[in-house]
């Protein structure tokens, strides 16, 4: 939800059995209200840079990883996700795929 800065990131191993997504978000400005979701002992899940949240959800099915996060408006943020083969990344309400990294605000390609 752009208007309120309020996100969250969900993982799932679907059908597939077990799986792995390992990624990155960085925002300028950092994260706010950042709450895990169903996170395992095994899962890496960082958040000790205020601008960055490091994670690697290890999952089987059929759970659900993930976590809750909110931003400052009109804040430059990037996901990257590497997603196990096959897996599509999911945006917004309309689901629209997207391939990453990607810009949270703008939903076009992040640029360094």
């Amino acid at each position: 939800n752009c208007s309120t800065g309020q996100w969250f990131l969900r993982a799932t191993a679907g059908t597939a059995g077990f799986v792995n997504y390992i990624g990155m978000l960085t925002s300028e400005l950092g994260f706010t209200n950042v709450t895990p979701v169903s996170l395992e002992g095994n899962d890496i899940f960082d958040t000790s840079d205020p601008g960055q949240i490091s994670f690697a959800l290890q999952m089987s099915s059929p759970w659900e990883d993930g976590f809750d996060f909110q931003l400052p408006a009109a804040t430059n943020t990037c996901l990257s996700v590497q997603a196990p083969a096959g897996a599509t990344v999911l945006v917004g309400a309309s689901r629209t795929a997207v391939s990453t990294p990607f810009n949270l605000e703008t939903l076009g390609v992040c640029v360094n």
